[in-house]
């Protein structure tokens, strides 16, 4: 009988061992919080997001470490701010290739463990798939994963993401998913009413001059404020900065609306999504759902990302829904930081409890500790174009709801973002200690080497405004 007994201890231990959690983290490319239904916005532009926050946690006060994706995704992969990880663009001119142009980044550091790599050794199969060139393996920001690929259109990505899901594979799958409707150019969205409303402003022949400039013929046809009606012409956002395009409020609107349709079709592609995963019966797993920036509307006399740490564009969405594992419906108003997704995930997933940074004492009610930083280094093509302030870095230092913006001038102010959150009206306060602190805050890993660029990915990013 005791031996009868052992037997089915034992056999009980193996069938009833807890496998491992699935694992999906979707990057909504250039998705600023404050114009998504969950996080406040007047227009259903998140449903599926929702979905997500009522399952899980939504994160309401989430702040990138970069303003743009090479070191925003850095950060996320490896857990460090990117003057850690090395990865932003570099102020040595003498790294300028003839071919790339002013492409001039530094490469991530080699040896920070990824996320890929941690969720590999711990017996995952690792997969990323992603329309967004930075996210071509041949770049690095990619190392670890077993799979990597670049596909180029979000339609292409998402129908990858339900064949992959509906593969026969016993292993615990850790997914990366990067999806740009979000990013310029903004395609006019028919099936959006106040997107489609501005099919006239995006016509061949009846639209204004300045729409006509930066229009991408195509269908749907697009607003291209990133790219250049001519070589030796300035870019629509870098026109806009430099103060040579001048927009009206509707004109503003008008582009606040195609953005605004760009969320509803990221909104479909999560539907899809979370509709497939569901089915291959990963339902139990973990979805994280977040961005790795925001976009500039207009605001501070910008259009796009890329240069400076205004709210706009350092203000991201984060949704986790962790069955088991995180509270439901639970909303977290505590400052962090996008970065702290890695040790989340680490925790989430059992590959190392407790890691330091993790989210989940957050969800319990205790505070972060420390401060939440971010930076933006001088964007070579903005710089050389538009001039001024864009020369310079700029550096955001918070600490609670006050938030000190300095450039690499020393020009600052201090904002109240409990009161202010665009950051338009700056405290009459002694700047000094703020300083001092900010002053040591930022402590910059020396990387060497230097990144080459596939020639395929090369289209893009000029057609993205990167670079000449």
């Amino acid at each position: 009988m005791i031996g009868w007994l052992a037997l089915l201890w034992s056999v009980g231990c193996v069938v009833f061992e807890p496998q491992p959690p699935d694992v999906m983290v979707v990057v909504l490319d250039t998705v600023r919080a404050d114009r998504l239904k969950t996080y406040g916005a007047r227009r259903s532009t998140s449903n599926q997001l929702d979905a997500i926050g009522e399952a899980g946690v939504v994160f309401h006060d989430v702040t990138a470490s970069g303003t743009w994706t090479w070191p925003s995704h850095a950060a996320l992969f490896t857990g460090e701010p990117p003057w850690v990880s090395g990865a932003h663009w570099s102020e040595k001119s003498d790294t300028v290739d003839q071919k790339t142009g002013f492409w001039t980044v530094s490469p991530m550091r080699t040896d920070l463990p990824t996320l890929a790599e941690r969720f590999s050794d711990a017996g995952y199969r690792t997969v990323s798939l992603a329309s967004n060139s930075l996210l071509d393996p041949k770049l690095g920001l990619t190392r670890g994963f077993d799979r990597a690929e670049w596909l180029k259109r979000d339609e292409s990505v998402v129908s990858a993401v339900k064949s992959l899901l509906a593969e026969p594979d016993p292993r615990p799958l850790f997914l990366f998913v990067n999806l740009m409707a979000a990013h310029a150019p903004y395609t006019l969205a028919p099936a959006v009413p106040w997107s489609n409303n501005h099919r006239r402003m995006l016509h061949r022949d009846k639209a204004p001059d300045w729409v006509k400039r930066y229009r991408a013929d195509r269908i749907p046809p697009a607003l291209a404020l990133g790219q250049r009606p001519a070589p030796d012409q300035l870019t629509g956002e870098e026109a806009y900065a430099k103060g040579t395009l001048e927009l009206t409020e509707y004109d503003l609107r008008f582009i606040q609306d195609l953005y605004d349709g760009e969320l509803v079709r990221l909104d479909r592609a999560m539907v899809d999504m979370i509709g497939a995963w569901n089915r291959s019966g990963r339902g139990a797993g973990i979805v994280a759902v977040t961005s790795d920036h925001g976009e500039y509307l207009g605001e501070h006399g910008l259009i796009g990302h890329g240069v400076r740490v205004f709210d706009e564009v350092t203000h991201v969405p984060l949704v986790i829904a962790a069955p088991g594992r995180l509270a439901q419906g639970l909303a977290v108003h505590t400052p962090v930081q996008l970065r702290d997704l890695y040790p989340t995930l680490l925790d989430l997933s059992g590959i190392e409890e407790g890691a330091e940074g993790s989210l989940v004492p957050i969800t319990h009610g205790e505070p972060r500790p420390g401060s939440i930083l971010s930076r933006a280094w001088p964007m070579p093509v903005f710089a050389r174009n538009v001039g001024g302030e864009y020369v310079r870095g700029h550096r955001l230092y918070r600490e609670g709801s006050k938030a000190l913006v300095v450039d690499d001038a020393g020009q600052a102010a201090l904002y109240s973002l409990a009161a202010d959150r665009s950051m338009s009206v700056a405290l009459e306060e002694d700047l000094s200690p703020w300083l001092k602190k900010a002053a040591t805050a930022f402590p910059e890993t020396k990387v060497s080497g230097s990144v080459t660029v596939p020639d395929e990915a090369l289209q893009q990013l000029k057609a993205l405004g990167y670079m000449e």
